[in-house]
């Protein structure tokens, strides 16, 4: 993946590691990544490319994937959040 937004992000330049925790959700480390993405200001251009591709694991847009399937499978919830030109 080469999207022009991922230069702007937040995480740019950290570990990939760091997104793809081993533990399960809401550990420290998922934790931590929630806390950068919170901060990132291509935050839902993230999340819109790992629903639509479909990224099935890690932290992308600050969701895991569990939230990310139950946000691609409520359509009327993505699109509030992403925009009314959501797919």
């Amino acid at each position: 993946m080469n999207e022009p937004w991922r230069h702007q992000a937040a995480c740019a330049g950290m570990d990939t590691d760091f997104w793809f925790p081993d533990r399960p959700v809401y550990s420290p480390d998922h934790k931590r990544a929630v806390t950068v993405c919170r901060i990132c200001v291509v935050q839902l251009a993230c999340l819109r490319t790992a629903i639509e591709t479909p990224e099935n694991h890690g932290i992308w847009g600050g969701l895991s994937p569990k939230q990310r399937i139950a946000l691609r499978q409520d359509r009327h919830a993505y699109r509030a959040l992403i925009g009314p030109e959501a797919v």
